[in-house]
């Protein structure tokens, strides 16, 4: 049935990837939503109920336009475009006349120190502004933009087979994500090699993803004779048999950055082992030390002792996995990013009309 009081929602992206599908799909499948998708180049597969429109990207330097953004939005009651200065896009409509209808979503000040008035003035101009984590809306708030326009929408990803089994035998380490420097996936390489002796013969790495370290890993592991318990599967979706190499995890560690990955492992009841003194994302305010999840500081002696803490300790991984996966179900599933959003849309809509 046609409703004529529908909030028209245009959403502009870069690029429209494949774990954002669920959040915008779900956008779209509420009554009193008209949404459309505005992007560049997209990793979706198989998505009928999604409403699309084509931009092309044009850049230059580190910099970039979305070409037909302007045309995409118009006419639309909200527009959520993500807060990135490389994006002349982004600083055209929050300096338009129509800043009051715009929703900045993104990690707020970001990395640079330097961009920060910029961003404040873009923030003070916007609808609203949608954060990953509270922290940054704590700083948003510091430097006097507006409480009431700010809103949280934790980060996270659908997981359609999401499960806690406490039955599963765990059995092995695992990493999970692009085998690139940052990560430090040779850290944890070494940090299993020095922890071997102190292992049954049965415990594994299992390491899931490519990338340009991964000739320089499988060597690595080579020169440790680690050949016989260290397992490269390459890149995977099907999430069944995802969910099978979670299930036999100890625990998901990531000596670099880790990001979405926390919610991934926390969806099967996996804790996080990491460093704490790492920059990472927003999802680092998941994994509670001795919670969900161990955090270690720089070592690789250190993060040696932190698996070991996890794989020698009887139960802990469970007990620890069993915590993480309720905050999961609890605090991080897509209807809370979903209501996030809704709160955002209403507020923009009802100031910018």
């Amino acid at each position: 049935m046609y409703m004529s009081n529908r909030i028209n929602i245009c959403v502009i992206q870069e690029t429209l990837t494949q774990y954002r599908a669920e959040l915008f799909k779900r956008l779209s499948q509420l009554p009193e939503y008209r949404v459309t998708i505005a992007h560049a180049r997209s990793q979706v597969r198989g998505e009928p109920t999604l409403c699309t429109m084509s931009l092309r990207q044009v850049s230059f330097g580190g910099l970039y336009w979305l070409k037909g953004a302007w045309n995409a939005a118009n006419g639309s009651d909200v527009v959520i475009i993500p807060f990135n200065l490389r994006s002349f896009t982004c600083v055209r409509f929050v300096a338009s006349t129509i800043a009051a209808k715009v929703i900045l979503w993104g990690h707020g000040f970001g990395k640079s120190r330097m961009a920060v008035p910029l961003r404040c003035q873009l923030a003070r101009r916007a609808g609203a502004v949608l954060v990953y984590g509270d922290p940054a809306a704590s700083q948003l708030v510091d430097r006097g933009i507006d409480a009431n326009k700010i809103f949280v929408a934790h980060n996270t990803i659908h997981v359609p087979n999401a499960g806690f089994d406490p039955s599963c035998e765990r059995s092995s380490f695992l990493f999970v994500g692009r085998l690139q420097p940052r990560k430090r996936v040779h850290d944890l390489i070494a940090a299993f090699a020095e922890l071997k002796p102190r292992l049954p013969d049965h415990v594994r790495l299992e390491i899931v993803g490519d990338g340009p370290m991964r000739q320089a890993l499988e060597a690595q592991v080579a020169n440790f004779g680690l050949n016989d318990r260290v397992i490269f599967h390459g890149g995977l979706t099907d999430a069944d048999r995802l969910k099978a190499i979670f299930h036999r995890a100890l625990a998901y560690v990531s000596p670099g950055a880790v990001g979405l990955g926390v919610l991934h492992a926390f969806a099967y009841g996996v804790p996080v082992i990491t460093d704490r003194n790492v920059r990472h994302g927003p999802e680092i305010e998941n994994v509670s030390h001795g919670e969900s999840g161990i955090l270690f500081s720089g070592s690789v002696a250190a993060l040696a002792d932190a698996m070991a803490q996890v794989a020698l300790s009887d139960g802990l991984s469970k007990r620890l996995g069993e915590r993480a996966y309720r905050h999961y179900i609890s605090e991080r599933s897509m209807d809370r990013m979903v209501e996030a959003f809704r709160a955002a849309v209403a507020f923009t809509a009802s100031h910018g009309l």
